[in-house]
């Protein structure tokens, strides 16, 4: 331990004190140490000019100490000190101690400041976002949460990017591509002189490579590349998908951040990925991710030099509803979007229990009642959801009624078994829970909560204990693609709680839905699978949400995509006049 720690140790036994006199033994005990060290921690103490001290001379005379500042003028420097040094955790396992409140307050203070962006003299532009969840790895093979998804887009690229502007597949990491008359043969040119973070250069080996770590690493994403029967690569940048069947999707499919392009010289170590990305991972802890502009991007460089996320725990109170912060700065800008996509309850067909019985879940809608959530709880919830689509939901109306729930529990075989529905620990989906758990009490159905970190995603015990569970879906830019993901995409909790009958019949309208060459038939068809999710009561669409963003007005250049996130390649920051 440094001496500062011993300090403030010391300091919160006396935090108001500014002379105490107490023996040795007393003073061992509060620092954890003999009665030997102690003497030495003070004899630095003081020598650090944090105290004055007088040694207690013969048995029981006692050791007089004068603190020469007050607690909050001794310890702001030092969080200035660990801040400079970027030593946050540190900062947090302070915040943990029991502080005066003022000076807790003052630090939570300098952290809002600290985070927000910085510009060097030399314009090296940094931006610093807080953020309250510890990561997810950041392996493009397992992006199924959005805000690792966006983080992984700017590390690495795809072959081909799809253009939410135009609806269209355009070149990307290859400069072309041309597709047989029969549909199946898929060839990709590769550009010149791609390199990785590393230094190598892209070539069709690392093309072949991602394409078949899906299957290697057991990614929830592997059924993006079931249909590729074999891959060539009859040269360096020429690449040969042959598929098993005819897909009209195929390019949708190579568009998908979970097909990113890796290195297949380079083993993985710590997560630490490599891209051709715009940037590059600089430094990962369980802290903080901390990504640095990639010089040699084969397209635009960054504008920024660096972007920081560091965790801030749940307990401070550190503004972290914001992806764009904006500390230090009088003018702001803001942005709402709405969310394609929404909160709904999935029952789980994996688990035997009352869910099985239709009766019950149509309680369970009745029970839910949107309107009256978002009246008592409002926040981002905008409108009840009858679709993933917010367009969908606004032609749509459901009355519901507790007397109504009350009958449909009368004809079920529910008997009183205690519900366990599962939820991510953050505020609103905590809220939603609670509100339906009152919503239950008179209606003399027993919920258990169980609220879980979004690090235990991936979980399989979450598919074995749960009956119920409370989560959303927000949808791509790619709305037909981000649907087929919905049932397609093994981690999440519609296929993994999926009914074995209706999954055979979804999963013959998805097949429908690949082939069919007219976009207004296929949305058709995902009306009806809407329609039989709605009917059997397979899952219940809860709300939509509006998501606001603020960010300080010297940062250019944008813009929000479907996640609520920007591309952080495009950003730069206005200098002051």
């Amino acid at each position: 331990m440094k001496i500062m720690d011993h300090y403030i140790r010391l300091r919160l036994s006396f935090p108001n004190e500014q002379h105490i006199q107490n023996s040795l033994q007393e003073l061992a005990a509060i620092l954890f140490c003999s009665t030997k060290n102690v003497k030495i921690l003070l004899k630095k103490m003081s020598e650090e000019k944090l105290i004055d001290w007088i040694p207690g001379r013969g048995r029981g005379n006692k050791t007089e100490i004068h603190f020469l500042h007050t607690f909050t003028e001794a310890i702001l420097p030092h969080v200035e000190e660990l801040l400079k040094n970027e030593k946050l955790k540190e900062v947090f396992l302070l915040l943990k101690e029991p502080l005066p409140f003022l000076l807790k307050e003052k630090i939570e203070e300098r952290l809002n400041t600290y985070f927000g962006y910085t510009t060097s003299d030399d314009l090296y532009d940094v931006l610093k976002i807080p953020y309250n969840r510890k990561l997810l790895p950041i392996d493009p093979a397992f992006a199924a949460v959005t805000t690792e998804s966006h983080l992984i887009s700017q590390l690495v690229d795809t072959l081909v990017k799809y253009n939410e502007k135009t609806d269209e597949i355009e070149p990307h990491l290859a400069h072309t591509w041309e597709v047989g008359d029969d549909q199946l043969t898929w060839t990709f040119y590769l550009r010149k002189g791609v390199r990785f973070h590393h230094g190598q250069t892209l070539s069709g080996k690392d093309v072949i490579f991602s394409f078949e770590r899906l299957k290697a690493v057991q990614s929830p994403f592997d059924w993006l590349t079931e249909g590729i029967e074999k891959i060539d690569n009859p040269s360096p940048l020429q690449v040969i998908f042959h598929l098993r069947k005819p897909n009209r999707f195929f390019l949708h499919y190579v568009s998908s951040v979970q097909l990113s392009i890796l290195p297949h010289d380079v083993m993985i170590q710590n997560h630490q990925y490599i891209g051709t990305g715009p940037f590059k991972i600089k430094s990962l802890t369980e802290d903080h991710i901390i990504l640095e502009a990639f010089p040699d991007y084969f397209k635009e460089r960054a504008l920024l030099d660096q972007i920081e996320f560091w965790f801030v725990p749940k307990q401070s109170k550190i503004r972290t509803n914001y992806e764009l912060p904006n500390m230090g700065c009088k003018e702001e800008k803001a942005v709402e979007t709405e969310e394609i996509g929404c909160i709904y309850a999935a029952f789980n067909f994996q688990k035997n229990g009352p869910q099985h019985d239709i009766y019950f879940r149509k309680a369970w809608a009745e029970i839910m009642d949107p309107l009256s959530l978002i009246q008592d709880l409002g926040d981002n919830r905008t409108m009840p959801a009858y679709s993933f689509f917010p367009d969908k939901s606004r032609t749509m109306h459901k009355e519901t009624s507790l007397s109504k729930a009350k009958e449909y529990l009368q004809q079920s075989t529910y008997n009183g078994e205690t519900l366990h529905i599962y939820f991510f620990a953050v505020k609103g989906s905590e809220y939603d829970a609670i509100w339906l758990q009152k919503r239950c009490e008179p209606l003399g159905i027993c919920l258990q909560l169980h609220p879980f970190p979004v690090t235990d995603y991936f979980n399989k015990e979450i598919a074995k204990q749960a009956d119920i569970i409370l989560t959303g879906e927000v949808l791509d830019a790619n709305l037909e693609m981000a649907f087929l993901h919905i049932f397609k995409n093994k981690s999440c909790f519609v296929h993994r709680f999926r009914h074995p009958h209706y999954h055979k019949q979804i999963e013959s309208m998805l097949d429908r839905f690949i082939a069919e060459p007219s976009k207004e038939k296929r949305y058709d068809l995902i009306s009806k699978i809407e329609k039989l999710l709605s009917d059997q009561y397979l899952l219940i669409f809860y709300y939509h949400v509006l998501k606001r963003r603020s960010f300080p007005s010297a940062l250019q250049n944008v813009t929000i995509d479907s996640f609520g996130w920007t591309d952080f390649a495009k950003l730069w920051i206005r200098p002051h006049a």
